[in-house]
């Protein structure tokens, strides 16, 4: 059962997700509008459809390992370097 809260002119409204607090804004005016999203979401969290960007999130790192491997199943050989990972620093100038 979730929660739905007025926060100024918006409202906003709380569930959990395998345990995990989910938060976030409406911006409806109504509460039956909030009423009606949140019974969406939890519909969807019932039915085991992922709502959070989190769970559809994609790295390169990922992106990497699926050509290595969709290439070894077409048969073809890649000569690819190891993969080093480099963070790059932001430098402010002066």
């Amino acid at each position: 059962m979730g929660q739905i809260r007025k926060r100024r002119t918006f409202y906003r409204i709380r569930y959990y997700r395998r345990g995990q607090l989910i938060a976030g804004t409406t911006e409806h005016y109504k509460t039956e509008d909030a009423r009606t999203l949140l019974q969406k979401r939890e519909g969807a969290i019932a039915d085991g459809a992922p709502i959070t960007a989190r769970s559809t999130r994609l790295t390169f790192d990922d992106a990497v390992e699926d050509v290595l491997v969709i290439t070894h199943l077409a048969g073809l050989s890649i000569d690819v370097p190891p993969l080093e990972r480099q963070d790059f620093a932001l430098h402010a100038p002066g």
